[in-house]
């Protein structure tokens, strides 16, 4: 059994420790509740906080009085995790993505739930830059993210079709073709929106109800175009798919309204649009060669 001294020693290192990994001076720590001599004496283990103070102590520190008081490092460390992964947790639900790996890095890798975080924030991560195009920074991400994966068995399958949409999508830009139909996903994906992987789904399926695709959004204006452009009506198809351009927020979605939209205005015998959209479309095939 620890001695009392050891019990104080303790409870103040983990009070000065938690302090300092905030960044907290000791004057903001005190506030206006007690001075920093008491404080001073609190973390070297020279005095007992009273239970208010401990609580107040806690509540600024943002960890429960139990944690101060653990019997053993095993203890600390259980807590520490817990705190660590609801931090994290929290950055990945505000999309900090490097913050929620960053935390992450800092825990056991081989635990479950650890991994969990891991290869939801590098999918989600990898999601991001693919809408900006950056293709070889997604591949990496989801390279991290497929290792993560192999260490935690949650929703492993549906964590995997994910990633291979995504590899697969990410290919499809480098080849400027749209998905074929075997290339989709049997399980729907997790981080598309509904909308999306229906648009996704249209563009590689024949004769797919664009109807059951929300009205107004870029994906159904693009799918619309396409049905115009199928009955030669390439003038009415022009207006609508530079719309899906100028509006859509992933480069997949972008780069394949851009191609319908070279094809539309050299139908439509607007050759200099057509021209100006081809030289977009060879940079943007430039950029995606990986």
């Amino acid at each position: 059994m620890k001695s009392e001294t050891r019990v104080r020693e303790d409870l103040g290192r983990r009070i000065r420790e938690r302090r300092k990994k905030l960044g907290m001076t000791q004057a903001q720590l005190c506030g206006d509740y007690m001075t920093r001599n008491m404080l001073s004496r609190i973390e070297t283990g020279n005095a007992n906080p009273s239970l208010e103070t401990l609580l107040f102590i806690s509540q600024k520190l943002k960890m429960p009085p139990s944690f101060f008081l653990c019997r053993d490092s095993k203890e600390e460390a259980e807590y520490s995790k817990i705190t660590k992964i609801k931090e994290a947790r929290r950055m990945l639900g505000m999309s900090q993505y490097k913050k929620c790996t960053d935390i992450c890095s800092e825990l056991p890798s081989d635990d479950d739930e650890v991994s969990f975080i891991i290869a939801t924030a590098r999918i989600m991560w990898a999601v991001s830059v693919f809408d900006k195009g950056e293709l070889s920074e997604a591949l990496s991400h989801l390279d991290a993210a497929t290792t993560a994966l192999h260490q935690t068995v949650y929703m492993y399958s549906e964590m995997q079709s994910q990633i291979k949409l995504i590899r697969s999508m990410i290919a499809s830009l480098s080849k400027g073709a749209v998905l074929s139909a075997e290339e989709l996903p049997r399980l729907a994906p997790l981080f598309f929106e509904k909308d999306r992987f229906l648009y996704i789904t249209a563009l590689a399926t024949d004769g797919f109800p664009a109807e059951i695709i929300t009205h107004g959004t870029v994906y159904r204006s693009h799918l619309d175009a396409k049905a115009l452009m199928s009955e030669s009506r390439y003038k009415e198809a022009i207006p609508l798919l530079e719309g899906v351009y100028k509006e859509a927020g992933d480069s997949y979605t972008r780069y394949f309204a851009l191609l319908d939209l070279e094809i539309a205005c050299k139908e439509a015998e607007d050759y200099r649009s057509a021209y100006e959209y081809a030289a977009l479309r060879m940079e943007l095939n430039t950029k995606y060669s990986i």
